[in-house]
């Protein structure tokens, strides 16, 4: 499972040093509001949830990514 300070949320699969599925995606914003939300395979070692959440007057984009180098998943946003 994948999270942020948002209480945002994805699952993926790996099978042969490969992200083979990325699903099941959750958000939830404790303030604002989320006005974008996609779930993308980007590739065969990475997904990425992509966010747009608004507060007040801004807009922020985020992306949570999970990464498949030398079998250890690396998580950023």
């Amino acid at each position: 499972m994948v999270r942020d300070s948002n209480t945002t949320l994805y699952q993926i699969s790996v099978s042969g040093n490969k992200i083979t599925k990325a699903y099941s995606p959750s958000i939830v914003a404790y303030t604002g509001s989320f006005t974008k939300a996609e779930l993308k395979l980007d590739s065969s070692i990475q997904s990425t949830y992509y966010l747009k959440k608004k507060g007040g007057l801004f807009t922020t984009s985020i992306n949570l990514r999970a990464k498949l180098l030398s079998n250890k998943i690396s998580i950023t946003y």
